[in-house]
Order: C-alpha cells, then structure tokens, then sequence
C-alpha cells in the first residue's frame, strides 16, 4: 500500500531518487504500468533484483499530480516508464567494493609476464615475484606447484619460466629426468647438458663455481671469505655423498675424515679437487691417521668407490669436460638414463649434479634466474638433497633465484620421513618458506592435508576437485587466492605439452 500524506509522498520521492541516482532507473513520460512491468523483468534478467528491491517498486505509488474529477484526489498511478538508463556515474574503487561486495577478487596487477585469465576478476593474471618481492608484498622466493598427471601442472610451470626468461631473466633446470624439458631449453636457444652412463659429459661435482663480487652483506667478496665459501659447500657435498652411500647421518670421526681429505686434495691439487683423490686419501691416509679415524676413513673410502665405479663410472670421477655457460638464457641437466635406476644412484646423481649446478648459479652478478626442481619428489627423499634445497630457499633473495618445485601432491612431502623426523621437518620448511602454491586439480584423498598443509577452506577444496585441465588455485601470500587458467600461445603448445592433450582451440596468442 502506498504511504498517504505529505510525508509519504517526500519518502516515496527520494527513493525512488535514490535508484535513479544509481544510474539504474530512469523516468520518462507517457508511460504505462505494462511498459513498467517489461522493464522490472529486464531489471531481473539482468540479476539486479536484489540490489534494486524491485518488488517493492512494483505496487507503490509514486508523487504524481494528476488527480481524479472534482479535484478529489485519487489513489496516484505510475508517472514513467523505469528502465535500464545505461547511466555511467563517477566513483570509487572502495565505493564500488562497498556497493557490491565479493564481486572481484583481489590483483596484482599487470605488471610481469602474462600467465593466464583470472577467472575470479575476469582480466589478465601476471606475476612477476621480483616486483612483489621488491615492493614489500611477498617475502619469499620460492613456488611450490602440485598437481595430478596430466592437468597441466608441467605446462604451467614451462610458460611461467619461459615468459621470464623473454623478460630478461634466466633458467636453470637442476635434474631433468624425464627430458621433457630438453626441447624448451634448446627453443629458448639455450644447451643442454646430458649426464648418462657412458656418456661423452662430464661434470666435476667439487668444482669451486663462480665467484660473486660480493658477499651476503653486500661488501667486496675477499680470497678468505670465497675460499670459506668453496670449503663449505664441497664439504657439504661429500657428507651428503657419506649419507647416502652409508644410508645413515654420519658420526663424528667420519665427518673428520672427510675435512681432513678435503683439506689434503686441496693442498694437493689446488682448485682441481676430484673425488678420486677424496677416495685415494680415505683408502690410503696418512700415518698421523690413527685409531677409529683410521677405521671410519677406511670405511667411507670403500663406501665412495661407487661414486667412481659402476654406472657411474665417467661421470663424476674427473674434471668437468662442459660448460655451464652464464650467458644462455637457459641451461638444463638432463638425468632421464636414471629413471630405472636404483634409489641409491638416483640420489648420488641428484647431489652431484644439483650442488654443481648451484656453484654455477648462486651468483647475483649474473643476474636473476628462475631453478626448476622436477620431480621434486625424487629430491625429498634423499637427506642431502633435501638440506640442500633448504639452503637454497633461505639464500634465494640474495642469489636473485626463484625457485619452482614441482610435485604431485602434498602428501609427496611423506617421502621425506615420518611425522616428526628431522628430515620431515625439513619437508615442511620448504612449504613454509613458499609464499606462491599452485594447487591444479587433487584427489579427495588429499583433502586433510590440502586442509592442514595449506590452510584450505571446504569451498576451496571442492573448488579444487572441480579445476579443469589448464586451471589451477594460485595462493599468493597467506590470503590472496586466484583461479587462473592458464593460457599457451600456438607456438607453445608443441614445446610445452609432451602429451599432446591440450586442444589447439584453447591457445591464444599473448
């Protein structure tokens, strides 16, 4: 019924106001009620029914001044015909996100390489980490990327480096082993190294690496800090290489006896240390060498005989006969002969290749580089690997490197240990030193730990069960979340997709 009187009539006036101000409602004379009721069920169509309360329009009365014979007044009609003014009216973004909540999600803007279509904003998603890192957004740089086969996890992950590396930046891929990422490498114009049994390739695990001209802190590198450096990270490697071959931490007198060889081969050889000289020394130590320390070196040196023997004989038992050229925009280390191999070689590969090729690379004067970790699974279970990549993550800001490992899902982290191991807790720092998580569609069967592990809503999980191939759930930070589809150009598509799943009709030319 409508409001009666004065009052009434000045209420029903700036209401209707209201509407009209909104740029959605416009009056115009010589209406009819049927021309009204067309444009209330345009308004419907068009799903702003609730935002206009139309219903409450449809039967009011209007301020009006006609009246009925004798000069009575008689109950108001419509005076106009409402409909869709297509008025645009000057506001706010804050105006606009308080007038219609939940309508856009969050941005980052466009700066950086185009990824794909924000399907929650409907615009472009770029991301560029060292523009958010540099502007104080994100902290970390390091990208965690799961995914089941086949959903296109590896094709995301192949044009997010790819359009960096056309943005002036650089790839290294650490461990290949599929080879998958050998036709990316070479369409960038970069090289490829390939380690094999019997191969012609040979990389020198205990190679010094490239010097930086500065330190952590930003001060001129001196001798004494990057021989310290070079010490450290070799050591590192042959206590890593002592884990695996005697499938235990090592103790005491075993991690002296590898400082003592190191130290010996150094003095020996100079810059020139090979692991064949490690095991000449641990097989055959000095008099000075008695007791247990003898006992342990004998021990280990039996133990690395099979990093110089076997299938990997020719590998890693010499000088580096290859390059890694600082100037390509891409180089990848191809490890597929491995993938039948026992666990134990795969992980002698893995430590050997990945600590030569972080030699190379941990050097900011050689500007910023993407690392891919494929088959990230395959790292996490080997101790050395593991501790490596987390000493990877912390020093990636200095090194200006952004990390990228890939795994199936979440729960791949098990492999690492069990529940409340050290090696698990290490597990669990590399997801927690990632600010960026892509998560492409998972089984239900991940549900807990998607919960857990990432802090996943329900409406998000169901989200994640329902993603199409190509699309993922981007986290960025603790609370900015997109849908993005990933998009591949034409000339992509052959590189990227080894699988050849993807219809041609989904590319688009960015």
């Amino acid at each position: 019924m409508a409001r009666r009187g004065l009052i009434g009539h000045i209420y029903e006036f700036f209401a209707f106001r209201r509407h009209q101000q909104l740029g959605v409602i416009g009056v115009y004379d010589r209406s009819t009620r049927k021309e009204f009721t067309k444009a209330r069920k345009q308004l419907a169509r068009q799903t702003l029914r609730d935002e206009l309360a139309i219903e409450d329009l449809v039967d009011k009365d209007f301020p009006t001044p006609r009246y009925g014979k004798k000069g009575r007044n008689k109950k108001l009609h419509i005076y106009g015909a409402a409909k869709v003014a297509q008025r645009f009216l000057p506001t706010t973004s804050g105006t606009g996100a308080m007038v219609y909540p939940w309508v856009v999600g969050p941005s980052l803007g466009l700066r950086g390489p185009y990824i794909g279509d924000d399907m929650y904003g409907g615009g472009a998603f770029c991301l560029d980490p060292w523009d958010l890192y540099k502007r104080g957004i994100i902290r970390g740089m390091s990208m965690i990327v799961l995914g089941s086969v086949g959903m296109g996890k590896s094709s995301c992950v192949k044009s997010f480096a790819v359009r960096h590396v056309q943005h002036g930046r650089k790839l290294a891929v650490l461990s290949d082993r599929k080879g998958e990422w050998t036709p990316v490498v070479r369409w960038l114009g970069g090289s490829t190294i390939k380690v094999a049994p019997g191969g012609l390739q040979r990389i020198n695990p205990l190679d010094s690496g490239n010097r930086p001209s500065v330190s952590s802190d930003g001060r001129p590198l001196t001798d004494e800090e990057w021989d310290h450096m070079v010490r450290d990270r070799r050591l590192g490697l042959l206590e890593a290489l002592g884990a695996i071959l005697k499938g235990r931490a090592m103790d005491s007198e075993e991690k002296r006896s590898l400082s003592l060889a190191l130290d010996h081969v150094v003095d020996l050889r100079g810059d020139v240390a090979v692991l064949p000289d490690i095991v000449d020394f641990l097989l055959d130590p000095p008099a000075t060498l008695t007791g247990t320390l003898r006992v342990a070196a004998d021990s280990l040196g039996n133990a690395f005989t099979r990093c110089t023997t076997g299938r990997l004989r020719g590998m890693f038992d010499g000088p580096s006969n290859v390059e890694f050229d600082q100037e390509l925009p891409a180089v990848s280390v191809d490890t597929s002969s491995f993938g039948g191999t026992s666990g134990e070689v795969r992980a002698i590969v893995n430590a050997c290749v990945g600590s030569w090729v972080e030699a190379m690379i941990t050097n900011p004067d050689n500007g910023q580089r993407i690392c891919v970790y494929e088959e990230g699974w395959d790292n996490i279970s080997s101790d050395a690997d593991l501790q490596r990549m987390v000493d990877a993550w912390k020093l990636a800001r200095h090194y200006g490197i952004f990390n990228i490992l890939v795994l199936h899902k979440l729960t791949d982290l098990d492999m690492a240990g069990d529940s409340g191991s050290a090696m698990y807790a290490k597990a669990k720092s590399l997801l927690g030193d990632a600010p960026y998580k892509v998560v492409y569609q998972q089984p239900s069967v991940e549900d807990p730990m998607l919960r857990d592990g990432l802090g996943l809503s329900d409406r998000e999980i169901r989200t994640i069960h329902s993603l199409p191939m190509g699309t993922g759930l981007w986290m960025v930070g603790e609370t900015d979340r997109y849908k993005v589809r990933n998009r591949l150009t034409r000339e992509e598509m052959p590189v990227f997709d080894t699988n050849t799943r993807m219809d041609m009709k989904e590319a688009v030319t960015v």
